[in-house]
């Protein structure tokens, strides 16, 4: 595979891209006092809902960042993992339950155990990427 040299504006794009992932696992990985404290008041009540919504447009960040090589297809497909266990367990999807979308479903359903387990294997895989 041939490289070319990246400009630096495409290069701050894709850091950009890859700091944005890395937020949202990091906020995905953190404990609920942690994802509690940190939402503003007015949106804490849609607290779960906040954190899924981040999923929704992870495809264009892990596509620009799988184009330029900085993560392979096994990385994508972890991200994907983590977007479509969100879908599924949306209003309509296979894994559905209310409780999910509720703050203590937050604290303590394993649905949100699984995927903070995720986000976790996925930012110690990323500390590994190499600029």
């Amino acid at each position: 595979m041939f490289f070319r040299k990246k400009s630096k504006n495409q290069e701050s794009t894709l850091e950009q891209c890859f700091k944005y992932l890395q937020n949202n696992l990091r906020r995905l990985a953190s404990s609920y006092e942690v994802q509690n404290a940190e939402i503003e008041d007015f949106a804490r009540w849609n607290l779960p809902d906040d954190i899924a919504s981040d999923w929704c447009n992870h495809a264009y960040f892990t596509a620009r960042l799988l184009e330029a090589g900085i993560i392979n297809d096994a990385t994508v497909s972890k991200f994907e993992n983590i977007a479509n266990a969100f879908l599924e367990a949306s209003l309509g999807g296979n894994l559905y339950e209310e409780i999910i979308w509720e703050h203590e479903g937050l604290q303590k359903h394993l649905f949100w155990e699984l995927q903070r387990q995720r986000a976790k294997e996925l930012l110690k895989q990323l500390e590994n990427v190499k600029w």
